[in-house]
């Protein structure tokens, strides 16, 4: 097959080499060919139980895809495994919003006070503003908190660490999120009241 019609000994068996080789390859190619085509693949199933996450990491990194573990429960609430903490701003612990120190600026006399935009005499109605603000902000955030626990994570086969924490990650941003978004437009539907009542006062 391989021929360049030299009459060297040595060229002529190199030839006849490769030509061997050719065609041997090319026999075990249509032989490979062969046998992917009228061999069917043959699966085999184990069943295991698995006791540990690491069991489960192991054996999917061994079969990756070929690997499959069905949860025996699809469903759990978020309150199972998720436990949110909330930080407030130090102001609405403090004693400036509490109702005693709002009583005692309110029952202040300052009537003698001739000028309307003076602090002194708004101070009271201020605290109170204060107060029902932190007081909604901790109701929003605890209603969306509640909303939230009360809802399932679903999965019809067990994840990998890195995938779960992947996903709570982005149920948990789009909640912060969500939960800001809910108070911001509560927040300018306020300010919206108190700039339409300022200018009906001014106007009086």
């Amino acid at each position: 097959m391989f021929s360049s019609g030299s009459t060297q000994i040595n060229v002529i068996q190199h030839e006849r080499t490769s030509t061997r080789l050719y065609i041997l390859l090319l026999f075990i190619s249509v032989i490979v060919i062969i046998i992917n085509t009228v061999v069917p693949i043959v699966v085999v199933n184990k069943r295991l139980q698995l006791s540990s996450l690491i069991q489960y990491e192991k054996l999917i990194s061994q079969y990756d895809s070929s690997f499959h573990c069905p949860c025996s429960t699809i469903s759990i609430p978020y309150q199972k495994f998720i436990t949110i903490n909330v930080t407030y701003h130090q102001i609405c612990s403090s004693d400036f919003i509490k109702d005693i120190w709002i009583q005692y600026l309110s029952n202040n006399n300052y009537s003698t006070i001739s000028a309307r935009t003076d602090i002194r005499v708004s101070i009271g109605a201020l605290f109170q503003l204060l107060s029902e603000l932190c007081q909604h902000s901790q109701t929003t955030i605890q209603n969306a908190i509640d909303e939230f626990l009360i809802k399932t994570f679903l999965s019809v086969e067990i994840v990998s660490e890195s995938q779960f924490l992947l996903q709570i990650n982005d149920i948990t941003g789009y909640l912060e999120s969500n939960t800001a978004r809910l108070f911001s437009h509560s927040l300018q539907l306020l300010r919206s009241f108190v700039h339409g009542n300022t200018y009906v006062s001014v106007m009086a």
